[in-house]
């Protein structure tokens, strides 16, 4: 058997002691990945719950403020021309695109904020959420539709107006969607991360990035049966843009929204070839 040289020697050497160390600090760095996956896995759950908390919040702040104007003696007194002054100071809060109906139980309108001459509005092409309002007696929130005043996609609070034990009116306020797109750009943690709010059927009203060509779309259907499953779920999917996502779901028992938000698998893929 030949003898091996001395520089083979030498690169056998090396190399008999240095694999088992390049392999051992592989083994780390994956370790360490599996580790901060698991991290950001936690985190994007703590986010979207975070969202949802803020976004109940808003809505139970309106929702008592609606709830504070059915109480008033302008509405009380059915002196709806008093009660446009009253409305008018709620409205000036969310800015401009909020509107406020009452409608009574066959979704007649007697007050819009937007027109004074009653006698002219039409009826509220939203007639199963009224129906709810006169049944349930409560608060109720709606899911994504078109409004026929607004001529745009639109999400309402309803509350009843009970006077002697009865619902006379259902008051409807439709906030500016610009409240909820500017609620999550400002929860956003950073660009790699992906957040919608959804509606009680997985429709999409908020969302960044580019939510021009996500609100009014259904959810995918991964993420749809995702979210009906369950009130809260993580899990992966692949964002409208293309991007892999480690995605959280968390529903409100209160609206029956659902907020989701992800992170993108790359954010946590290169700190791994980099360390590699």
């Amino acid at each position: 058997m030949p003898r091996l040289s001395l520089p083979v020697r030498l690169a056998l050497l090396v190399a008999g002691t240095t694999l088992p160390l390049i392999l051992f600090a592989a083994g780390i760095v994956l370790q360490n990945y599996r580790q901060d996956r698991q991290n950001a896995t936690q985190r994007v759950l703590e986010t979207v719950r975070s969202i949802r908390i803020v976004l109940d919040a808003e809505m139970q702040r309106m929702t008592g403020a609606l709830q504070v104007l059915a109480l008033t003696n302008a509405l009380r007194d059915h002196d709806f021309e008093s009660f446009r002054r009253i409305a008018q100071g709620f409205l000036e809060q969310y800015g401009e695109g909020g509107v406020i109906l009452i409608a009574d139980r066959d979704g007649r309108q007697v007050f819009s904020s937007l027109a004074p001459d009653t006698a002219s509005l039409s009826p509220r092409n939203n007639l199963p959420i009224v129906k709810r309002v006169f049944e349930e007696r409560k608060p109720v929130y709606s899911n994504l539709f078109f409004g026929a005043i607004k001529q745009r996609h639109i999400v309402t609070v309803e509350v009843p107006l009970i006077r002697d034990g009865e619902v006379l009116y259902d008051i409807s306020f439709s906030p500016p969607i610009e409240i909820f797109q500017s609620m999550i750009e400002q929860q956003r943690p950073g660009k790699d991360w992906t957040i919608s709010i959804f509606d009680g059927e997985g429709i999409n009203f908020s969302r960044v990035p580019n939510p021009q060509g996500a609100i009014g779309q259904k959810a995918s259907p991964s993420l749809h049966a995702a979210m009906s499953g369950s009130s809260e779920a993580t899990f992966a999917t692949v964002s409208l843009e293309g991007v892999p996502l480690i995605t959280s779901v968390s529903r409100s028992t209160l609206t029956g929204w659902t907020v989701a938000a992800g992170i993108a698998e790359s954010a946590l893929v290169a700190p791994l070839w980099r360390s590699l």
